[in-house]
């Protein structure tokens, strides 16, 4: 899992949401294509909010702007935990300064 995420075009990612099968991803150097299983596609959305979350409260504002509108689209695909909206976000971040 972490390979492909270290491997993979961020946006290619993005394209898989609605599909209910051939789900794939684009090695961000070679260009090759990557074919993912659903187990696998919902695993790196999870890896995705978890890379993005961990230095959100170290994020400047226009980030954190950001990284929100960019987990948005994934959000109704994420672990629950990972649920995260503007509010809670943001409380999250008043707690830890």
């Amino acid at each position: 899992m972490a390979w492909l995420f270290c491997v993979m075009r961020r946006e290619t990612l993005k394209a898989n949401i609605g599909r209910p099968d051939g789900f794939a991803i684009e090695h961000r150097i070679s260009g090759d294509l990557i074919l993912l299983t659903a187990d696998q596609f919902l695993d790196l959305v999870n890896v995705t909010f978890a890379n993005e979350l961990e230095p959100y409260p170290r994020m400047w504002r226009s980030w954190r702007r950001g990284c929100r509108a960019y987990l948005k689209t994934f959000r109704h695909l994420a672990m629950p935990g990972g649920r995260i909206d503007r509010r809670s976000a943001e409380n999250y971040v008043a707690d830890k300064t």
